[in-house]
């Protein structure tokens, strides 16, 4: 990211703990956050339902897909303590669903 005059700060996702994380990576101003223990960003971590209605109106993809992709994409929970969200939607599944469906 560093060096990018159009980028003001970057997001990496992924699964596992990233180990660059040295003085002279120029990877080194890491936090780390996870989807089980974060109290700042648990709701943040995919779509909720409500999204997920407003984004298929947006692409014009069927009410009936919803069920299909309920099925399909639907399946984590993330959350602090007692604040828990259920049933959010990975947005590279979803927008993956809306370009292969999209008329």
């Amino acid at each position: 990211f560093k060096g990018n005059k159009y980028l003001y700060f970057g997001i990496i996702t992924g699964c596992l703990g990233l180990e660059l994380k040295t003085f002279y990576s120029g990877l080194n101003n890491i936090h780390e956050h996870t989807l089980l223990s974060d109290h700042l960003f648990y709701d943040c971590y995919g779509f909720t339902e409500s999204e997920l209605k407003k984004i298929l109106s947006h692409f014009e993809i069927p009410s009936e897909e919803e069920n299909k992709i309920k099925k399909d994409y639907d399946g984590y929970s993330c959350g602090y303590g007692n604040r828990i969200i259920k049933n959010l939607y990975n947005p590279y599944s979803i927008m993956k669903f809306i370009s292969n469906n999209k008329k």
